[in-house]
């Protein structure tokens, strides 16, 4: 999802897509793979691979619970004014730590 569709995605259907990959990833089919890759590319244990897919799976779910929770809120300045702050989609956020 890309950030600037992101934006203007209604929040029922941004829960829907972290739903659906959760559901995927938590697939025999899908989980073998990414396990597979991470072994490959970290040499991670087995064990330990099942763990971060677990807890990747556990991530997109919150993720997911959380897709209405991104709204303005009201801050009042030391003039008195009010300054509503928005958060916005920051797309694509990815970090790969340099294990080999």
């Amino acid at each position: 999802m890309c950030a600037t569709t992101g934006e203007k995605l209604p929040q029922s259907q941004k829960r829907a897509i972290f739903l659906k990959a959760a559901d995927l990833i938590s697939t025999d089919k899908y989980a073998s793979r990414v396990k597979e890759y991470m072994q490959f590319e970290t040499e991670a244990a087995p064990a330990w691979c099942n763990v971060n897919v677990m807890a990747s799976v556990n991530l997109l779910r919150q993720a997911a619970s959380q897709a209405s929770e991104i709204k303005g809120t009201y801050i009042k300045s030391e003039k008195a004014d009010m300054f509503l702050v928005t958060r916005r989609a920051a797309g694509v956020v990815y970090a790969v730590a340099p294990w080999k």
